[in-house]
């Protein structure tokens, strides 16, 4: 009886326990609004800011865990004047987890003008990359603005699995066929085609794509940390690799009719 009774009370105590509410779960996936869809809000900002003879683009990437020093690259780059937005190459998080894309966006938007994110193959584990599309919307994406045409596109080929999809050259062609509309592309990923994380199968087709636009200026990653900028392929094609904040600089991108030029800053 005395068994029952025990165990009747231990049934009611678990019963009651989980009728509470559940506990945090790091792979959740429970948005705020107003972190919601924050490429499509920042294109907007960037699409209602006029146009200008000129531009200038911050260019930083891998911010990963480096919370301490992302804080750092906001307050330089608020004080460099005509800045108009920021292109941040992937890897806001480092373990995909939802928690790390908050910490990082409270970080970066306290800069003074928009930024944009590309996906970085840390941005894709545990669930990572549906806390991406709900956060900053669809992985591959592009926009105009002033004659130039930014195309977002996801090169984290290994995480798929080398699956011969990542990244979509059919919506990656289609992208970079355009009219008199506009004059430059600027393409902007993770993973360069030369890396080895970049699908094997890919990197070729990825790289002729390229050098055959005759629009196409450049194109801009991240993934390895450190900058560089080089034409890897002897095309023409120049890439420009961000640097991480914890290697203590970023680029600032100048464009105008003319073309562009850089300027790396230090931390």
């Amino acid at each position: 009886m005395k068994n029952f009774f025990l165990i009747g009370f231990i049934s009611t105590i678990i019963i009651f326990l989980s009728c509470g509410k559940f506990e945090f779960s790091p792979n959740e996936v429970r948005i705020k609004p107003e972190y919601r869809d924050l490429n499509a809000k920042a294109i907007y900002k960037i699409l209602n800011g006029g146009n200008k003879q000129s531009y200038k683009i911050g260019f930083i990437g891998d911010t990963q865990r480096f919370y301490a020093d992302v804080s750092e690259f906001t307050e330089v780059i608020n004080q460099i004047q005509d800045i108009d937005f920021v292109i941040v190459s992937g890897d806001l998080s480092d373990f995909g987890l939802l928690r790390e894309y908050e910490w990082m966006h409270e970080r970066l938007s306290r800069m003074s003008f928009p930024y944009l994110a590309v996906i970085g193959n840390h941005d894709i584990l545990a669930n990572g990359d549906e806390v991406f599309r709900e956060m900053y919307g669809p992985l591959d994406f592009s926009f105009i603005h002033d004659s130039v045409k930014y195309i977002f596109v996801n090169t984290n080929g290994l995480e798929y699995g080398f699956n011969g999809n990542v990244p979509d050259m059919n919506w990656l062609d289609a992208e970079l066929q355009t009219g008199d509309e506009v004059r430059d592309i600027l393409v902007i990923c993770h993973v360069a085609p030369y890396d080895r994380d970049f699908d094997p199968a890919l990197s070729n087709q990825f790289a002729n794509a390229m050098a055959r636009s005759e629009k196409l200026l450049l194109v801009m990653h991240g993934h390895n940390h450190n900058f560089q900028i080089n034409t890897p392929f002897n095309d023409g094609v120049t890439y420009l690799n961000s640097s991480s904040p914890k290697k203590d600089c970023f680029v600032v991108l100048s464009l105008d009719r003319e073309g562009f030029s850089f300027q790396k800053i230090d931390l």
